[in-house]
């Protein structure tokens, strides 16, 4: 984390450090954070060891990467509104298709109700009609002698 490249600011330029104690004070009072202890009130807690660099280089190192984190969470959230974004087309298109899905079964439908109306009135047609008998041959005896006259 220390290692990361980061602006040193000139010790001359105090000037754009001034807001440094107001927002460390804002960040106190925001996050509720307890006063430090003292050796003689708490003997038992521990104090943290000293940084091994300026409050300065840490602040600026720390500002770099909540920098990086937020550009990051910029990028994930991005990522996440594209994907969003494919999913709600999606299920566009999904909605589409099913709707001309339906379309084609009803007509498929509508085409074989029609085949069916049509096929029962041709039946009815037929049933109305009187069938006709075929033409009955004389009686059989009649027809035996005819065929053993000629004989």
């Amino acid at each position: 984390m220390y290692d990361e490249p980061f602006h040193v600011w000139a010790e001359g330029n105090t000037r754009d450090w001034e807001w440094y104690p107001s927002t460390i004070r804002s960040w106190v009072r925001q996050e509720h954070v307890p006063p430090p202890y003292f050796a003689a009130t708490t003997p038992t807690l521990q104090n943290l060891p000293p940084l091994p660099y300026p409050m300065k280089q840490a602040l600026a190192a720390f500002v770099a990467t909540m920098d990086r984190e937020i550009q990051n969470m910029r990028d994930v959230a991005g990522e996440i509104t594209g994907l969003l974004e494919r999913e709600s087309q999606a299920n566009e298109n999904i909605e589409k298709l099913i709707e001309f899905n339906l379309d084609v079964a009803h007509t498929r439908i509508e085409q074989l109700e029609t085949q069916l109306e049509a096929a029962i009135a041709t039946e009815d047609a037929q049933d109305v009609e009187p069938e006709e008998e075929p033409a009955e041959d004389k009686d059989d005896e009649s027809v035996i002698s005819l065929a053993n006259s000629s004989i």
